[in-house]
């Protein structure tokens, strides 16, 4: 009799874009210009097909400069990764590409790393929905005496109950 073995054989579809993420205040603030990027992620699809020269002088010297196409507008910037103890930065140009991308909150940047570059896009059309800033809001009740304080015998005051109200402006 002869044994019949049978595997599930499930296709792997290879992500083209492996590293996805939705844009966050931070990441789009040009003030402090830089991509915070998961550490799983980068060192996945990024940093293990690095050279050995580019992985050793990021871990051990600091940020390491490659070069960067923005497969949207074919532009090549160059940037740095930066490890920062728990998460990665992509520094360097990022201001630049948020100002003339017009980047925003909520949209998906999407990267890889081809041929020694890394390639990011970010289409136009998608946004993906961000957990919003929950706002809270302090009750506007105007006191026009904010102090009180009953005035004691430790206080100097002679009499037997008396108030003070302070306004400090």
């Amino acid at each position: 009799m002869k044994r019949t073995t049978y595997y599930n054989a499930v296709a792997q579809v290879h992500d083209q874009w492996p590293i996805k993420k939705a844009l966050t205040l931070s990441d789009v603030d040009i003030t402090h210009p830089f991509l915070t990027l998961s550490q799983q992620q980068v060192e996945t699809h990024i940093v293990l097909y690095m050279t050995p020269h580019q992985q050793e002088q990021l871990r051990a010297v600091g940020p390491v400069g490659f070069n960067a196409q923005d497969d949207d507008t074919g532009e090549i910037h160059v940037m740095k990764l930066k490890w920062r103890g728990s998460f990665y930065n992509l520094i360097g140009k990022w201001g630049k590409i948020v100002c003339g991308n017009g980047l925003d909150v909520g949209q998906e940047i999407k990267l890889r790393w081809v041929g020694g570059c890394l390639h990011f896009s970010v289409p136009q059309q998608q946004v993906v929905a961000v957990s919003p800033v929950r706002t809270v809001v302090a009750s506007m009740v105007h006191d026009r005496w904010p102090i009180k304080k009953v005035l004691t015998m430790s206080d100097g005051y002679q009499s037997s109950i008396s108030s003070i109200t302070l306004l400090f402006c």
